[in-house]
């Protein structure tokens, strides 16, 4: 049997037959392959973790829209009715009269997502109901653990331009 020079780099597979070598490496990569994306090793690591980070900017961003069309007019730094201030993280984990406004990754002991129930009481926003879309996008963000509040919001934010400006940087809309 002649020798070519592939069977002195194979080793142990040199005895095998060569039908079988292609057989026996196309096994061996479809094992590698499967070990890889197991591990979350592979090539779709890195973009399935960018689509978690854009999935979470959506959230945040999205509850920020929520809370300054419907909250910020009465808990804000200058006018925070209840004791309660949502401009910053801080704020919301110190709370107001009632106690924390958010205990990040449970939404159900947050008051700032119960008090928007339907039956709720007290309720807030007070003369209207969120709808179940705006109440489950807050629920999301509070479960999430209520990121993205890292210092107080300047004037303009407040206004509503950093949230979109933001979330289209960040999720390309």
């Amino acid at each position: 049997m002649s020798k070519t020079p592939g069977d002195a780099t194979l080793g142990p597979m040199r005895s095998l037959s060569r039908d079988f070598r292609p057989v026996l490496l196309a096994l061996v990569g479809i094992a590698l392959g499967w070990a890889l994306s197991a591990t979350g090793a592979g090539p779709e690591s890195g973009r399935r973790s960018g689509g978690r980070k854009a999935e979470a900017a959506r959230v945040t961003s999205d509850s920020m829209r929520v809370l300054q069309s419907n909250c910020f007019a009465c808990h804000n730094a200058e006018k925070h009715k209840g004791g309660l201030s949502l401009t910053n993280r801080e704020s919301l984990l110190k709370g107001g009269d009632s106690g924390k406004a958010i205990v990040p990754r449970r939404p159900e002991k947050s008051l700032l997502f119960t008090v928007l129930g339907a039956e709720a009481d007290p309720h807030m926003p007070p003369k209207k109901q969120l709808s179940t879309n705006q109440v489950e996008t807050v629920r999301r963000w509070i479960a999430a653990g209520a990121r993205g509040m890292r210092r107080p919001w300047p004037a303009w934010a407040l206004r509503g331009e950093w949230f979109s400006s933001r979330c289209r940087r960040v999720t390309g809309r």
